[in-house]
């Protein structure tokens, strides 16, 4: 039988079931075409701490190991708040540094002070430049290739949605009333919005990669979480590069995440946490949608 032929209230479970079906179906597409897209990468060289932190978290990973290794280095350090980084040490005082350290550190004005996350963000500001390389060793993908996989796995719910505005069609020609289909449409169109931007920057030889590193240094690991006076600035900034600031048991480090923890936990709350306004709008949406007998009649056939 037609869809488009359906009655109302069955064409609409049906576009329910088919808008549910479709985030797995799109995720499953998406991880297909990420594998078709980057299953072969030539790695010449060991990556270094700041790829790793790129391929596990992106330039805000980079952004917090770059910092781990200059906090054991002295180059910076917590001032007597606990809430402020201080430069100990000017760009030429360090023995060992990456590029972005020496650029970053350059811009830093002696005696200053920053507060933690405005130094990571200036920081993760300069590591986004580390994509390109890995981008060319197939380990990340390019710009164009994420926003083409936001599209992949937006295509079911776009399919669901075509689907839905073909019935609205069909149910004016008919003199049916559309007004939830058209509610149903909305949430639909949103919904493929957000799939949209969802966008995987690793490709599946990275994730391979950041597996194999992990399990090359999971002695790091061990010792890192129990104990960091043995260990370098660079066995630090590795350890925080793979598996992040909390598996590096240092007091610096444990400061410096709880410093970076409140403003993701604030975007966090604001996004959902506000209860008003999450159970009026689904309650309101809900209850117009199927309270009304009349709607869901409308849109059929």
């Amino acid at each position: 039988m037609n869809p488009l032929d359906l009655p109302g209230p069955e064409f609409l479970l049906l576009y329910a079931q088919l808008a549910v079906v479709a985030l797995p179906a799109g995720y499953l597409l998406r991880r297909l075409t990420e594998g078709f897209g980057g299953s072969h990468a030539t790695i010449s060289a060991p990556l270094a701490a700041h790829d790793v932190a790129y391929l596990r978290g992106g330039a805000v990973a980079v952004a917090e190991a770059t910092l781990a290794s200059l906090l054991r280095r002295g180059t910076i350090a917590v001032d007597d708040t606990g809430e402020r980084l201080v430069l100990v040490s000017p760009a030429g005082g360090i023995a060992s540094k990456t590029r972005i350290e020496s650029e970053f550190l350059a811009s830093l004005e002696p005696g200053a002070s920053w507060a933690v996350a405005d130094m990571r963000d200036g920081l993760a500001a300069l590591a986004t430049r580390l994509a390109e390389p890995l981008e060319r060793q197939g380990l990340a993908f390019s710009a164009g290739q994420r926003q083409s996989l936001g599209l992949v796995f937006c295509l079911p719910m776009l399919a669901v949605l075509a689907l839905g505005l073909a019935k609205m069609v069909v149910g004016v020609s008919r003199g049916r009333p559309v007004s939830i289909l058209f509610f149903f449409c909305i949430a639909t169109a949103v919904a493929a919005l957000v799939m949209s931007r969802h966008r995987s920057f690793v490709t599946a030889a990275g994730r391979a990669a950041l597996r194999r590193a992990r399990a090359q240094n999971e002695a790091l690991r061990e010792t890192a979480s129990r104990r960091t006076a043995n260990l370098s600035p660079d066995d630090v900034a590795l350890a925080a590069a793979l598996f992040g600031l909390g598996a590096v048991a240092d007091p610096a480090l444990h400061s410096l995440q709880r410093q970076l923890q409140p403003r993701r936990e604030a975007s966090g709350t604001s996004s959902c946490g506000s209860g008003s306004s999450c159970g009026s709008s689904s309650g309101s949406s809900c209850g117009s949608g199927c309270g009304g007998g009349g709607g869901c009649g409308g849109c059929g056939g």
